[in-house]
């Protein structure tokens, strides 16, 4: 049944609220600290309610844009607990259509089918040609129709994902035979499908993000929402919202080499809303019926600060039942800490609360080797910090002595990410100890650091400590491959590798215990001298819990010594400073902003 709104003349307001990249902080409440939030989904979605309230005469839709399913604690209790999921329950009051991110697929087809049937609000996807039971449930389109003065406007929904999701789940869509279409050629079909139904206003959900210098001729390009903007007239879009990358637009952070006051770049509305619910965006038409159609006459976007929004209590009330389940999920105790782990000097020294996931890998790997049925060679663990800053000063690992809880556990590995061993040998491997090296400034340069932005530093994520070896770099050389693995020169950072005090020769083969994610991901790592001998559903998270509760211990690694052999500076959270014992770190200024800088003496490291 339509919708009918009775205006002055033949002129209505749209307003489509977004949000992309929720990650589940869907309730008002930090689980890892314990302590209540000034942001979450709760209140962007009061705002929306007060504001429909004041705007009866306005057309207001709500979206979502993807990554909705993974990342907080409300997401892993749903994925241990599907029948009790509560991410419908939340989608259900909150949104109009729902569109797919790339981590709605990791906890595989199955787990998503079971979670989306229970949708009732519609669930689309335009470049994935589903050949499993979700291709009843996840639709190529949707229109949504409102009566306006004995008008129908037809709002019609699209929504790509990048062509990657089958690289970074790859264990689960390889059992599958569904077919994941480039981002641009599935937009230009769907959307002259819509119009050719009609539509009068065009919305692309694009869980994917902005980026200036994109190739057109590359149709696997994972961040095209800026090349949909430019091409705007051909694809005959109006507005986007974009995601994917956790960045905010309109923004000043985001040199798009346009006017961005209103938020419109070729024509196109574009909002990106950032991570976590700590923004919400905001798109606007103003349409008039004129000679019987539709026509845009004003359109803009802007983000909202969430901050700044005040929670309904009748909403929070009918929520926290469930947030009190989620509370006794994650508070009970699996081992005891006897000193604060902490991922807050991460990139510059190594950290247990990285070491812990390597270790927890190893072991499986090992036992994988008693059983037979991976080759019998030496393992090595690696990982990374991926909680250090990127997301802002509260984005790191803190967990204190004494008893660590599931909520802990999650808080060291929060990415549903699947094991993956690796065959590799020494010659690969001394490549991605470059790499890895790659991540530190060319000694002179200000900060030891880039910055931790996923598009245009060196993210945390890719910085990945080997715990088994013994390795040198010397910083004076430039680096020698960008943050995403692409070799960028000819110099050598790396000036010696060893494997229990034996030189790492080029001929050597190892075994490294890694994940789905750096397996499929890493450019560095798409060689003949890499394989992947063996993978599996089972989440590295599940095998940190399982090693945490095991109660096994490890020795902390120290493996990577920096030259020249002096003191650096380098940026983390103010709050660290209170985390330094005896690491050769000291404090320097207070940004003001959260983050301080810091200093750290390599000469005086000891190993």
């Amino acid at each position: 049944m339509l919708a009918f709104f009775t205006l002055e003349g033949n002129q209505v307001k749209l307003t489509i609220f977004a949000t992309t990249d929720v990650h589940g902080a869907i309730y008002p409440y930090n689980y890892f600290d314990n302590e209540d939030k000034t942001t979450s989904l709760l209140h962007a979605a009061s705002y929306i309610k007060e504001y429909q309230a004041r705007h009866k005469e306005d057309v207001v839709l709500t979206i979502d844009n993807g990554d909705f399913l993974q990342g907080d604690t409300w997401n892993d209790y749903d994925a241990e607990h599907p029948d009790l999921a509560l991410a419908p329950t939340v989608v259900n009051e909150i949104y109009d259509v729902v569109g797919l991110g790339n981590h709605e697929f990791n906890f595989g087809f199955d787990y998503l089918n079971q979670v989306l049937s229970k949708y009732k609000a519609p669930i689309i996807n335009s470049n994935i040609s589903f050949k499993n039971s979700l291709k009843d449930v996840v639709k190529p389109h949707h229109i949504v129709k409102k009566n306006i003065n004995g008008h129908v406007l037809k709002i019609a929904f699209v929504s790509v994902v990048p062509t990657q999701v089958t690289k970074w789940d790859h264990v689960h869509f390889r059992s599958d035979a569904s077919i994941v279409s480039p981002m641009l050629e599935a937009l230009k079909k769907e959307v002259q499908h819509v119009r050719d139904q009609g539509a009068d206003v065009v919305i692309a959900l694009a869980h994917t993000g902005l980026k200036v210098d994109v190739d057109p001729y590359d149709v696997h390009g994972e961040n095209q929402a800026y090349l949909f903007a430019q091409m705007s007239e051909e694809l005959q879009i109006d507005g986007i919202v974009s995601g994917h990358t956790h960045e905010v637009f309109p923004s000043d952070a985001l040199d798009l080499r346009h006017d961005i006051t209103d938020g419109v770049i070729n024509n196109v509305a574009i909002v990106q809303p950032g991570v976590s619910a700590k923004k919400l965006g905001q798109l606007d038409f103003e349409l008039e019926f004129h000679e019987n159609t539709w026509e845009i006459k004003k359109r803009s976007a802007k983000v909202l600060e969430v901050d700044k929004m005040q929670l309904d209590q009748e909403l929070l009330g009918k929520f926290k039942p469930y947030h009190e389940d989620v509370k006794d999920y994650l508070t009970e105790p699996i081992t005891t800490l006897k000193e604060d782990w902490h991922t807050y000097f991460a990139q510059v020294l190594p950290s247990p609360a990285v070491q812990v996931s390597g270790e927890a890998a190893k072991v499986y790997a090992e036992k994988l080797i008693e059983d037979g049925i991976i080759p019998n060679l030496p393992v090595l663990s690696f990982n990374a910090p991926t909680r250090a800053g990127r997301d802002g000063a509260h984005d790191y690992t803190q967990i204190l002595a004494g008893p660590l809880t599931l909520s802990d556990a999650i808080n060291l590995y929060k990415h549903a990410n699947t094991i993956a061993i690796l065959k590799i040998s020494g010659k690969r491997l001394r490549e991605w100890l470059e790499w890895s090296a790659s991540q530190f400034l060319t000694d002179g340069e200000p900060s030891l650091l880039d910055s931790n932005d996923s598009k245009t530093g060196f993210p945390s994520y890719n910085f990945d400590m080997f715990y088994d070896l013994e390795y040198i770099v010397d910083i004076t050389s430039p680096p020698r491959y960008n943050s995403s693995g692409a070799k960028i020169s000819d110099s050598r950072r790396l000036l010696s590798a060893t494997y229990r005090g034996e030189r790492i020769k080029e001929t050597d083969v190892f075994l490294v215990a890694a994940n789905n994610y750096r397996a499929s991901n890493t450019p560095l790592l798409q060689t003949p001298d890499v394989e992947v001998v063996y993978e599996s559903h089972v989440l590295v998270r599940d095998l940190l819990i399982d090693y945490l509760k095991s109660g096994r211990t490890f020795t902390k690694a120290s493996p990577l010594t920096v030259l020249p052999s002096k003191k650096y500076t380098f940026v983390s959270a103010t709050k660290a400073q209170q985390f330094i014992k005896d690491e050769p770190i000291r404090h320097i200024k207070d940004l003001g902003n959260g983050f301080s800088v810091y200093e750290v003496d390599y000469g005086n490291h000891k190993k």
